[in-house]
């Protein structure tokens, strides 16, 4: 018993000196100078389809990801220092050009939105997203 107490210890203590990360960054936001990296989430709807996707941002603006919903597939692009925002998005539909913008409200804090559209089929909507970037201490 005393040896299981002593590894929850451990366990604890080393939970309070490291902490714990939490938020779409992760990591220390302050250290970045890209105020939209993180793991953007969200929604995309239009022409009778609708769905979820995650596109994670990279400190250069690589944008990477997911959308799932009436269609499926891999999100890819870039977003600049500005906000723009400049996808494709290719799933059994084809592909979809998604473009929009994104602002920041605090640093911490981003949301962005726009359209998509596939011009093989005439099909077009829009998309909505947002990420809560951070770094949480939890300290005991």
């Amino acid at each position: 018993m005393k040896k299981h107490l002593g590894i929850a210890a451990c366990v604890l203590a080393l939970a309070v000196v490291s902490g714990f990360t939490a938020g779409c960054g992760g990591g220390d936001y302050e250290d970045e100078d890209f105020i939209f990296s993180g793991t953007l989430t969200g929604t995309w709807q239009g022409s009778g389809m609708s769905g979820t996707f995650t596109a994670t941002i990279d400190e250069n603006g690589a944008v990477t990801g997911a959308f799932t919903g009436d269609d499926a597939g891999t999100i890819f692009g870039n977003v600049d220092a500005s906000g723009n925002f400049s996808a494709s998005a290719a799933g059994a539909a084809g592909v979809a050009a998604w473009t929009g913008s994104l602002t920041s409200q605090d640093g911490i804090v981003f949301s962005g939105s726009g359209t998509w559209t596939v011009t093989a089929f005439g099909t077009s909507g829009t998309w909505t997203g947002s990420c809560v970037r951070g770094f949480v201490h939890i300290f005991f």
